[in-house]
């Protein structure tokens, strides 16, 4: 018995031990798979976190070099315009500069290798501390430059002078301190967890984190005479990836380096990069712990391996509901993000079916308010249109601040007219805060598409949302409109007109069409030359059609030109077969209105072609001269010069219509169609009545617009309006039917 209760006590034994055997193995086998996997989630982890530093990094400093960069070339260009310009004067008038935009130093570089400083003092160009060259070739004396100082902490912004023969006669430059970039990227983190270099093609460090800098070197590349041939084969890598403009990442698997994990990408400024790495010590530190952990358990009973285990997915779940609430919060509102937002957003819209919006909403112009008044105010813009959003929130709306200015909502309702008036209490409430806070730049533009089918794509609704934003952006009248399919005809329509615009341009598609103006006794006495678009297979298409796109996309400048040049050709052309004609007038565009020195091309051109001046006129739409009101008098100045009169167009319909006549030396005023329509009512007659009067008070000729009726004429006429323009008269005319009338 006993023999046998021994050999059952040994077989129990020897199953207990098979049993913890067994079990020991699948714990190890589970441990080790586990920990691979947490090793792979780490090494995604870092280097997610190194590439979003890095794209942050970047982005923040294209914007400062851009804001930089129009400082010191709109201060070059100012001076640019002087007569006999003196190093010394210039000099003096940068001070204020350093002083506004907080400037280590600013001066001038001069071509016989000397630098001024503002506070009066000159130097060798050797003692610059700067890569400064002067630059050699004609092509690069029209760059901007920036450069880092030799001791990689300090930035040069350097921008062209030109005397009044464009010749470059020196360099503006202004320095920042090595704490401009301490406070504007972030090249570490404050746990040392990452370090970010700013570097040159060849490797050079031109900035280094302001703290805990673990690289000794002035140069990356110099890492290779202290790591092995795997390494080293790396970092030749990085070297071919940067010559060809590439970006890539690394993981070491070696304990013997400096690093675990280098991410580099390119910066978008001078060929330089952004190469970023985590130290092996800052990752030993983080998986020692867990290592430990997963040694323990291996040695360790059941018990306390679910413990470790418990342990473990605890600070998991930590660590995922930390990343999940930067995900989810919004830096600026502090509210949903748009990641919180798509995924609310799958749940909300199957639930509400029918009775749901996609909203896109944002602010006109908010660029030029960025740009006028800086980040911090449009920053402040932006929480206050999220608080007016929220406090019109339904229980079950979502709402989020995507990027810059846009909000995106999904709004609920039982009846679209509950809509509606949510988006006019929004409007209103937006209206009151800007008269409040004295911000009458707060201009809404909401698009909103109604979802009627719950399964269309995500990206679908945010198209077709924005496509009906689209539709009223910029007008003063509409600040919503709801998606629809002719919506969606006419976005389609401006885009296939957008391809076809550069074909157009050297197709000579554009060309002028005349309409004519006449005196109250019937006699022909000008015209103005208006854009049509004819396409290859014949058809005309209106300027409303593509007029407001041009402005927009940059081309209405070079159809201007060329409608200019064609109107003047055309009027020689009739002069030597030997026509009578009359003076009409070219439409200036406001892309024109910002450089005096269009005037002096226009003149050239028009005496080029051999047509006298007194045939050409210029109108200035009264809307375009609210802004930049000294550049515009100096303009209209210089066309007097050479003899050019000009015309106040669209008069009324500007935000200042008196300062106007007041301000700018117009010659002829041309009363806008939208007072026209209204005479026959005592409204009506008092205010163009008035008009007249204070035009020939002021000693200029007036020009009624959009006239079409009998009675219309009569009252002008009998009220001394000196020119009709209207389909009363004559509707505009192309070319060969203009030469009719004249004959």
């Amino acid at each position: 018995m006993r023999g046998g209760k021994s050999l059952s006590n040994y077989l129990k034994y020897i199953k207990i031990i098979t049993i913890i055997m067994i079990l020991s193995i699948a714990l190890t086998s589970s441990l080790l798979i586990y920990s691979n996997s947490i090793n792979k989630k780490i090494d995604t982890q870092s280097i997610d976190s190194l590439e979003d530093a890095s794209l942050k990094n970047i982005e923040i400093m294209h914007k400062e070099v851009k804001y930089t960069e129009k400082i010191i070339t709109g201060a070059a260009l100012e001076i640019s315009k002087k007569d006999n310009i003196d190093i010394y004067n210039v000099v003096e008038t940068l001070e204020p500069l350093k002083r506004i935009y907080d400037f280590n130093e600013i001066g001038v570089i001069t071509p016989d290798g000397k630098f001024y400083k503002s506070d009066g003092t000159v130097n060798s160009l050797e003692n610059f501390g700067y890569s400064f060259e002067y630059a050699q070739s004609e092509m690069e004396k029209y760059n901007i430059g920036i450069y880092m100082s030799k001791n990689g902490r300090n930035t040069a912004y350097t921008a062209p002078l030109y005397d009044n023969n464009q010749n470059c006669i020196g360099y503006i430059y202004a320095t920042y301190n090595s704490d401009y970039w301490d406070k504007t990227i972030k090249l570490n983190s404050d746990e040392k967890s990452y370090f970010s270099y700013i570097i040159s093609p060849d490797g050079e460090i031109m900035i280094a984190p302001p703290k805990g800098n673990f690289i000794n070197k002035n140069n990356i590349f110099d890492l290779t005479l202290e790591i092995n041939n795997d390494a080293k084969s790396f970092l030749d890598k990085i070297k071919s990836d940067i010559k060809n403009n590439k970006s890539g990442s690394y993981i070491s698997s070696n304990d013997n380096y400096y690093f675990k994990y280098i991410y580099y990408e390119p910066l978008g400024i001078n060929d330089w990069y952004i190469i970023s790495f985590i130290p092996l010590e800052f990752i030993s530190s983080k998986t020692n712990s867990i290592s430990y952990d997963i040694n323990i358990l291996l040695f360790s009973i059941i018990l306390l391996f679910y413990i470790c285990i418990f342990i473990i997915v605890i600070l998991i779940l930590k660590h995922n509901k930390k990343v999940i609430s930067v995900l989810y919060r919004d830096d600026i509102t502090g509210g949903d993000s748009y990641i919180k937002f798509e995924e609310d957003a799958k749940t909300l819209i199957p639930k509400y079916k029918n009775k749901a919006v996609f909203a896109i909403i944002d602010l006109d112009k908010f660029k030029l308010v960025n740009e006028m008044f800086g980040i911090e105010e449009g920053n402040k813009i932006i929480k206050i249109l999220w608080k007016i959003l929220i406090k019109y929130k339904n229980s079950d709306d979502i709402i989020a601040h995507r990027y810059a200015d846009e909000f995106v909502a999904i709004f609920t309702y039982n009846d679209i007219s509950e809509i509606k008036q949510k988006l006019e209490n929004i409007e209103k409430q937006i209206q009151i805060v800007s008269e409040k806070h004295n911000k009458s730049y707060i201009k809404l533009s909401i698009g909103i598409y109604e979802i009627k089918e719950p399964n269309i794509p995500f990206e679908i609704m945010y198209s077709y949302a924005n496509m009906a934003k689209m539709t009223i952006k910029g007008r003063n009248d509409l600040f919503y409109a709801f998606y629809n399919d002719s919506i969606r005809k006419q976005m389609l329509e401006i885009k296939e007109l957008e391809d076809n615009l550069e074909e157009a341009l050297k197709n000579n598609e554009f060309e002028p069409w005349y309409q004519p103006k006449y005196s109250t006794d019937g006699d022909l006495m000008g015209s103005e030359a208006l854009i049509r678009w004819r396409k290859k297979d014949g058809t005309i298409i209106p300027p409303d059609k593509f007029i407001h796109l041009c402005e927009t996309n940059g081309f209405i400048r070079q159809i201007d030109w060329k409608i200019f040049i064609k109107t003047c050709k055309q009027m020689k052309d009739l002069i030597d077969k030997g026509n009578n004609i009359v003076p009409v007038s070219i439409n200036l565009s406001k892309a024109y209105l910002y450089d005096i020195n269009i005037v002096k091309e226009f003149k050239n051109e028009i005496d080029k072609i051999g047509l006298p001046h007194k045939y050409i006129q210029f109108e200035i739409t009264e809307s375009d001269t609210s802004q930049n009101i000294e550049k515009i008098k100096e303009i209209i100045s210089e066309f007097h010069k050479y003899d050019f009169k000009l015309l106040l167009d669209d008069f009324g319909t500007g935000y200042s219509s008196l300062t106007s006549i007041q301000v700018f030396d117009f010659d002829i005023l041309k009363l806008d169609k939208m007072f026209i329509k209204n005479i026959g009512t005592n409204r009506g007659d008092n205010i163009v009545l008035y008009t007249i009067n204070i035009a020939k008070s002021l000693g200029m000729e007036t020009i009624a617009e959009g006239v079409e009726t009998k009675e219309q004429f009569e009252f002008l006429k009998n009220n001394n309006c000196d020119y009709i323009q209207g389909y009363y008269f004559s509707k505009p005319l192309n070319f060969e039917e203009y030469k009719k009338i004249l004959k």
